[in-house]
């Protein structure tokens, strides 16, 4: 029988010198662990007794999100390699010390961890958390990297859960600690449960949450709540005529993290990553990352009260529904059909200004608003109906 060991990891592990920090006079290698499309070698060692057999190897290779377990994926920020181990069950002590030496060495080069499919557990390293730690320092200032996204349909307890399994998976940093809808949060997700977190997005109050650095906040904003006292005829007679049609409503989910993720790739890559899945998974019209406030120190947000239009603002990742992928210029750069909409990356970073410029997607004037998120004066003079459930 064989025991198997595999590797997972953020960065391409170094399988050449993993093998070499175990090279001796008596192994035996067969295969050429520095092939650029991944190996298969075999290790070897040359005892008194013969030849005894460590170990095959394969990889790297990269991995696909449903290759990567879920104690895995949840450990590190990001899974794109992975390396497969295999050795005899009845290896002595000493070749096995020697097979679990690449292992950890492969893992301590790529970023990632070693991984026992019989156990079904991660086997090193032993504290998970540092493989979270961000490894850059926060910026000055009080700026935030924020992902928002918008619906028009009402947001409910159902979308809570939805969101918590998620950000369990994808993101626990932005799981939530504290939660409620007023200073100082009532609420405790490890004492109070679920529901009662869900339970407040079916209620008229926009409830918000804490969670853990280098995530900073979470709010959810349920338009339902404003004029939630008046009739409907009331209500609707609040609403402005925008581009024609009444103002829909919006309800919209915003998530905020530390500047420091910026610097740190593996964590840049996890947010987008997220950002992505909430788009594929629930389908906005509308969605965006960006940092706030701008280059200019001025605040970015897509929507205030009521819809009024593309924003101006520098984004660093964009999405849109089926609606406003009728508008979007053929050629925007960075370009990806994902879920009901088109995604766009539009630099690297978000805070290279000179990219997001460059870049910028070219709007047709008309659907695109001159004021801020709360300047009706100043709505776009097209915004597309947009009826509840509209992607």
């Amino acid at each position: 029988m064989s025991y198997d060991l595999a590797v997972f990891a953020f960065d391409r592990p170094d399988l050449a010198s993993a093998v070499d920090s175990v090279r001796s006079p008596q192994m035996r290698v067969d295969g050429d662990p520095a092939a650029e499309r991944g190996a298969c070698v075999a290790l070897a060692r040359v005892t008194k007794r013969g030849e005894q057999h460590l170990c095959s190897i394969d990889g790297p290779l990269l991995a696909e999100d449903e290759d990567v377990p879920d104690e895995v994926a949840r450990a590190l920020l990001g899974c794109h390699w992975t390396v497969q181990l295999s050795m005899a069950s009845s290896l002595p002590a000493r070749a096995v010390t020697i097979v679990n030496e690449i292992a950890r060495k492969l893992a301590e080069s790529g970023q990632g961890v070693v991984y026992d499919p019989q156990a079904d557990q991660i086997v090193w390293p032993s504290n998970l958390k540092k493989l979270r730690e961000v490894r850059a320092q926060e910026r000055s200032g009080h700026a935030r990297l924020e992902l928002e996204w918008l619906w028009t349909r009402r947001l409910t307890s159902r979308d809570a859960r939805s969101v918590l399994d998620i950000l369990r998976r994808d993101l626990p940093e932005a799981v939530p600690v504290r939660f409620g809808t007023y200073e100082p949060m009532q609420g405790r997700l490890d004492r109070d449960g679920e529901d009662a977190f869900a339970e407040l997005w079916d209620d008229v109050h926009s409830p918000f949450w804490k969670g853990t650095r280098p995530f900073d906040y979470g709010y959810v904003c349920l338009r339902r709540g404003w004029g939630s006292a008046l009739s409907a005829v009331e209500r609707d007679a609040t609403r402005p005529l925008l581009g024609g049609e009444k103002a829909p409503e919006v309800d919209a989910v915003k998530l905020q993290f530390r500047t420091e993720v910026i610097d740190d790739p593996r964590w840049l890559g996890a947010i987008r990553s997220l950002f992505e899945r909430v788009c594929d998974d629930f389908s906005p019209f509308f969605a965006a990352a960006y940092l706030s406030p701008d280059r200019n120190a001025e605040m970015v947000a897509l929507c205030g009260r009521w819809w009024l239009g593309v924003p101006s603002a520098d984004l660093w990742l964009l999405y849109v529904g089926q609606v406003y992928e009728l508008f979007l210029p053929p050629a925007a750069p960075g370009a990806a059909r994902t879920g009901h909409g088109v995604l766009v990356t539009l630099a690297e970073k978000p805070d290279d200004w000179a990219t997001l410029s460059e870049r910028r997607i070219r709007w047709a004037r008309e659907v695109v608003r001159t004021g801020d998120h709360l300047d009706e004066d100043r709505a776009a003079v097209v915004i597309p109906r947009l009826a509840p459930g509209d992607a």
